[in-house]
Formats: C-alpha cells, structure tokens, sequence
C-alpha cells in the first residue's frame, strides 16, 4: 500500500487495517450497502464455490 503512487488509502472494510499497518498516507474509512439485484446473488456463489472445492 506504501508503495502506491496515492494520497489517501479508502478502506472499506470493518476493521481499522491501519491498527496492524505501518501506513504512510492518510485512511479514509467508506461504509457502504449491498443490494443485490440479480441472481445468482453473492451468496449463492460462495457456497457454489466452496463445495466445489470440498469446503462445506
């Protein structure tokens, strides 16, 4: 990330990355909302990915 040619870092995750990382640029923290439209929907392709990899 400190190698990025930025001037902020956009994290949208839960956690504060930030605690764990050495960052050199400011961290901007963005929620967002997932409404799925389509399917098959997110979880959908999750589970079809992980049993077809034995993973359920």
């Amino acid at each position: 990330i400190n190698a990025v040619d930025c001037d902020a870092v956009v994290l949208g995750t839960p956690s504060h990355l930030e605690r764990f990382l050495k960052l050199n640029k400011p961290v901007v923290h963005v929620s967002f909302e997932l409404r799925e439209t389509t399917k098959p929907d997110l979880e959908e392709i999750v589970s079809r990915f992980l049993s077809e990899r034995g993973l359920t």
